[in-house]
């Protein structure tokens, strides 16, 4: 018999360290606004501080221009995506 997982039901804290790996398990298919985007030496994205989420990425665009300048973020999207470039800085 497979095991389910079950989606953490508890939301990250805005303005907390959450890894890629928690943000992809609570955040299905939505565009994450992050600041202070953590990086190994690699340049693999491993995680940052939580500030916004929504399917819309729009809308989380726009949270981050209303973020207080000047800030390092990264917008991330937890879901599957066709073409490449989507991932962005702002």
């Amino acid at each position: 018999m497979a095991r389910i997982e079950k989606k953490s039901s508890i939301a990250p804290k805005i303005n907390s360290y959450v890894s890629v790996a928690r943000l992809q398990e609570h955040f299905d298919n939505e565009w994450v606004l992050l600041v202070n985007p953590k990086f190994n030496d690699k340049q693999e994205f491993l995680g940052g501080n939580f500030m916004y989420h929504h399917k819309d990425r729009n809308k989380v665009s726009a949270k981050a221009k209303s973020l207080p300048s000047p800030k390092s973020i990264k917008v991330f999207y937890t879901g599957e995506y066709e073409s490449e470039g989507e991932e962005f800085f702002l």
